[in-house]
């Protein structure tokens, strides 16, 4: 899943935890207008990022592979850290179902305004299928 996907590295220049987006041909500057709106790159410093990003290796989707000028940047001392997370491509496949509670307000429940016992603070249950 590309909103699951995380792409950070340490440069010498921009900063630490700099984020890099997966490239979009629809907002080719999106790394570009990061750079310089979030985390404060002159706009001549962060130029020759547009376009610039990461796209998933191929179909599994477990790996992503940086475009060539950030491969580069990676491989050249301007970089001292790179950190990816990858996560798969998932979807809620199951019916939201109520959770019920006993009437012990401790053991995590809470009294709504129709004065029923409801699970407060946790996801509701479903069944979550990934594209492996």
């Amino acid at each position: 899943d590309p909103e699951a996907t995380r792409v950070e590295f340490n440069h010498a220049v921009f900063g630490q935890n700099i984020r890099v987006p997966g490239v979009d041909p629809s907002n080719p500057d999106k790394f570009y207008n990061d750079l310089v709106n979030v985390y404060g790159v002159s706009p001549t410093a962060a130029e020759p990022y547009r376009g610039e990003g990461w796209f998933f290796a191929d179909q599994t989707r477990r790996s992503v592979r940086l475009t060539d000028r950030l491969c580069e940047e990676v491989k050249s001392d301007n970089i001292q850290v790179t950190e990816t997370q990858v996560a798969c491509l998932c979807e809620n496949t199951g019916e939201a179902c109520d959770v019920p509670c006993g009437t012990d307000p401790d053991a995590g429940c809470e009294m709504n305004e129709e004065g029923e016992m409801v699970q407060s603070g946790r996801c509701r249950p479903g069944i979550y299928e990934c594209n492996f």
